[in-house]
C-alpha cells in the first residue's frame, strides 16, 4: 500500500495492494498530517480499481510527521470479495508538490 499527497490539487490517493469494491466512499473516515497541517477528507471521495481517491480540506496547524489515515465505521472501502479494508493509522504520507 502506498499513500501520496497532491499538494497541487489537495488530492490524497492511496493504492492498496489489491482491487476494490469501485464507488463513492465516505470522505470523513480520512484525514492526514501534511507539512504540519492536518487536512480532512472533503467531497467527493471515490474508489476505483485499487486506488483511493479524497480531496481535502484547507488544513490547521498540526506539527508532525505527514502521516495518513483511515478510521472508519463505516468500513466502506471493500475488496472485490466484499471483504473490509482494516482502519489504519499514521501510514507514511509522500508529499508531491
Amino acid at each position: 500500500m502506498s499513500a501520496t499527497f497532491f499538494s497541487a490539487a489537495a488530492v490524497l490517493q492511496v493504492v492498496f495492494d489489491r482491487f476494490l469494491t469501485d464507488g463513492p466512499i465516505d470522505h470523513t473516515n480520512w484525514w492526514i498530517n501534511e507539512t504540519n497541517l492536518r487536512r480532512n477528507g472533503a467531497a467527493p471521495a471515490s474508489v476505483s480499481g485499487k486506488v483511493v481517491t479524497c480531496p481535502m480540506d484547507g488544513g490547521v496547524i498540526s506539527l508532525g510527521p505527514d502521516i495518513a489515515n483511515y478510521e472508519p465505521p463505516p468500513f466502506d472501502v471493500l475488496s472485490r470479495y466484499a471483504l473490509p479494508a482494516e482502519a489504519y493509522a499514521d501510514f507514511p504520507l509522500v508529499v508531491v508538490p
